[in-house]
């Protein structure tokens, strides 16, 4: 029922369901569709790779990307410290095995043929041996690769945000980054959620941090306290998922 009000709150005319009928069933679409003046448009894949592919292959008729990320299928913390980058600039986010490039994410990068393909996260997430075989690749038009390597989850997330302020990643606050979004980084929903809105709150980007949920991560404490213009930290979720002590901690950290 949230879900319907929000669509219709919105003004929406499309709806865009993402994965098959196994992880949003038809009878959910039809609900959807039922609404006056609102239509459905699935975007599905054979699996998780495929279904990456689909989305960048529409990304590609909205956008002309000329970056793609690639991240490891296998969790969900370095896409989605790559998600407010990705739809700030209309970059799609493709998905890996560790050890090597599925078949789905090799036809992506065929179709897309980028100039930069950045790794998200260390060799253990996303092997050395994806990336030689993504590197100035002819087939997927000879990409440069970057790689944003972390200690952990929350670096990974820090060192994206470094990347994006800087010139190689777009300059994307060129005042200075004024507001933080904060997400718990052990699970997947409100970061998900949270993405478009960090990347769209204003003409300029403002970054999705990720934080443990009972202490506040050192690497969003730096994110915060080392970029002087923040005015803002908005925590998405409730005390369960970002506890009071760490909303109160980014706050005292607030420039």
């Amino acid at each position: 029922d949230t879900v319907l009000k929000a669509i219709r709150d919105l003004g929406a005319t499309t709806a865009y369901i993402i994965g098959g009928t196994s992880v949003v069933s038809d009878g959910a679409m039809g609900q959807i569709d039922a609404l006056p003046g609102v239509s459905t448009v699935r975007l599905k894949g054979d699996n998780r790779y495929d279904t990456a592919r689909v989305v960048a292959a529409r990304v590609k008729t909205i956008a002309s990307p000329n970056t793609v990320f690639l991240a490891t299928g296998l969790n969900f913390p370095d896409a989605l410290a790559a998600s407010s980058l990705a739809a700030n600039k209309g970059w799609p986010i493709l998905l890996t095995r560790p050890g090597a490039l599925p078949s789905e994410t090799d036809a992506a990068l065929r179709a897309l043929r980028p100039a930069r393909v950045v790794i998200c996260g260390g060799t253990s997430v996303v092997s050395s041996a994806v990336e030689s075989a993504i590197r100035g690749n002819a087939a997927y038009g000879s990409p440069a690769v970057t790689r944003m390597p972390g200690a952990n989850r929350y670096d990974t997330a820090k060192r994206l945000i470094d990347w994006g302020k800087s010139a190689a990643g777009g300059n994307l606050a060129p005042s200075g980054i004024d507001g933080v979004y904060l997400a718990t980084g052990t699970n997947y929903p409100d970061a998900l959620s949270a993405g478009v809105l960090a990347a769209k709150s204003g003409r300029e980007w403002r970054p999705l941090m990720l934080t443990h949920p009972t202490t506040l991560s050192p690497e969003a404490a730096t994110v915060i306290s080392g970029n002087l213009k923040v005015a803002f930290v908005t925590v998405i979720g409730g005390e369960g998922a970002v506890s009071l002590a760490v909303e109160t901690a980014a706050r005292n950290l607030i420039p």
